[in-house]
């Protein structure tokens, strides 16, 4: 009975070994979006420009490095609020407050999208003016958002 039994796992093992999974992993995936496979043509960009603005509605309703840093608001009896780094003034790398990794990702698609724009033909020159436009004004405005939060703050254009 054992040597059955060795025989059936050495079977499944050998089974098992021998198909594997290598037509598996081989699949390629349909849903990954890369600045190789996603611009393909010219109605590729105007969504890709309206994604970039929803970062750009994220740090303008965010009152992080807004209205926690104004004399809007006042000390009051939520204790959270009193202790918050932007709130405080206590802004340092150490204190979490200083995370601007977001908006060099939001000017990193800003980049992405006027490298891959400059090239394409569009059938109509205008909108391609205007979207170039648009992506220009919102990397402007992500800088001028961290000058006005760090000050001094790394330029990158490419």
């Amino acid at each position: 009975m054992k040597k059955y039994f060795f025989i059936a796992v050495i079977l499944a093992g050998f089974f098992i070994a021998s198909t594997g999974c290598k037509k598996i992993l081989d699949v390629k995936s349909e849903s990954s979006i890369t600045g190789l496979t996603y611009f393909k043509n010219e109605a590729d960009f105007e969504p890709y420009v309206n994604g970039i603005y929803l970062k750009f509605r994220d740090f303008a309703n965010s009152p992080t490095y807004g209205e926690f840093r104004s004399e809007e608001l006042v000390v009051g009896p939520n204790p959270a609020l009193n202790r918050d780094p932007a709130y405080t003034e206590a802004l340092s790398p150490t204190s979490g407050a200083l995370d601007y990794s977001d908006f060099y990702n939001a000017i990193g698609h800003c980049n992405l999208l006027l490298d891959k724009i400059q090239p394409f033909t569009f059938t109509n020159e205008d909108n391609k003016k205007r979207l170039i436009a648009e992506t220009y004004a919102l990397r402007a405005y992500f800088y001028f958002y961290l000058l006005r939060i760090i000050g001094k703050t790394p330029l990158m254009l490419q």
